[in-house]
C-alpha cells in the first residue's frame, strides 16, 4: 500500500512547518515535566519529526518505520545524527 509514497512525500508535506511541530512537541515535554532520554518514534516516514525530537534537550530517539524506501530517505537526510537511530518495525 506504501510502496510509492516515499516517492512524493517530502514534496506532498513541503508546507508542513516542522520546526512548529518541534517546538510544540517540546512545550508538552517542558509543561509535563518530564525530561525523557530516549523517545521512541513509530511511523517515523521520512524522518522530519524524528529530527526534531533529537535537537537539544532531549537526548535519544529510536525512529521506527514500516516502509524500507521511507527509512532511506530518512537515513540519507539525517543518517549523520549521531543520536537518531533508525529501524525497520511495524506498530
Amino acid at each position: 500500500m506504501y510502496k510509492n509514497l516515499s516517492l512524493f512525500y517530502d514534496d506532498y508535506m513541503q508546507n508542513v512547518d516542522y520546526d512548529k511541530w518541534g517546538t510544540y512537541l517540546q512545550r508538552i515535554i517542558d509543561r509535563e515535566e518530564v525530561n525523557p532520554r530516549e523517545i521512541l518514534e513509530y511511523g517515523a516516514g521520512t524522518g522530519e519529526i524524528t529530527f526534531q525530537l533529537s535537537l537539544p534537550p532531549l537526548s535519544h530517539v529510536s525512529a521506527v518505520d514500516l516502509n524500507d524506501d521511507m527509512l532511506t530517505i530518512a537515513q540519507n537526510k539525517y543518517g549523520e545524527v549521531k543520536n537518531i537511530d533508525f529501524f525497520k518495525g511495524d506498530m
